[in-house]
């Protein structure tokens, strides 16, 4: 049986939350889920696309979507945008 240490914290730290997923994704091939109080499906675990010039955004969300992510992170201010959406449209949608 499992004990907890008393100095352990009591809620899971974003830390936590992170290795679990990440580790859920390495597994399972899908990111865990979490459901919003309105019912949207959040994945909990993402693909970042910041610092990244069109190229490499390109291929990282082609890896990313291969891998299972079901989440890419992307901004206007990323200035990357014609390499992520070229990715992204290169994927059937469900």
């Amino acid at each position: 049986t499992f004990k907890r240490r008393k100095d352990s914290p009591k809620m899971p730290t974003t830390t936590h939350l992170l290795l679990l997923s990440s580790a859920a994704l390495a597994f399972t091939g899908r990111s865990p889920i979490a459901v919003l109080n309105n019912g949207v499906r959040m994945p909990l675990v993402g693909a970042g696309t910041w610092q990244y010039n069109s190229s490499v955004a390109h291929d990282s969300v082609m890896n990313a979507i291969n891998l299972g992510y079901d989440h890419i992170d992307t901004a206007h201010d990323y200035n990357n945008q014609d390499g992520v959406g070229k990715a992204l449209a290169s994927f059937k949608r469900d």
